[in-house]
């Protein structure tokens, strides 16, 4: 696991350094990565530094939960995964506030789906104030499979 998060910051780094993405860019990529590992490690401490106060999420549940409501979501298990990737495909940028869409699969340890991969598509949305960027909102729906 720790060689792919260094192998994702190298990613971000010779990007950035070749000048084909923003310093910004490079920095929520970052996050983004920073925040999949604290979910997957159930850091609630790293967490904290990444959420804003206000941080909501529309979940795969198709339920809108505050910040207080995922925390205790992961002090009970509820949310507690064996696997959680991230591909981040896109991220806009409008003044102080990015955008960072792309596609999840978790493997979760707990629930009905215990032990099965779920893909999910997602799209988390940040703003910077006073120099640091702090995630505001989050939604993420689960990829149905259509079969004709």
């Amino acid at each position: 696991m720790k060689k792919i998060g260094f192998c994702i910051s190298y990613v971000f780094l010779s990007l950035f350094a070749k000048g084909q993405i923003s310093k910004d860019e490079a920095e929520v990529r970052r996050l983004e990565d920073a925040e999949r590992i604290a979910v997957l490690k159930q850091d609630l401490v790293a967490l904290n530094k990444i959420w804003d106060k206000d941080f909501t999420v529309n979940n795969p549940a198709n339920v809108i939960v505050t910040r207080q409501q995922v925390e205790d979501f992961i002090k009970s298990d509820e949310i507690k995964y064996e696997r959680f990737d991230r591909i981040v495909e896109k991220v806009i940028f409008k003044g102080n506030i990015a955008i960072a869409m792309g596609n999840e699969v978790i493997k979760p340890r707990t629930g009905q789906n215990s032990g099965q991969i779920i893909n999910r598509r997602y799209t988390d949305i940040w703003f910077k104030e006073n120099k640091s960027w702090r995630m505001l909102a989050r939604h993420a729906n689960v990829i149905v499979e259509i079969r004709k």
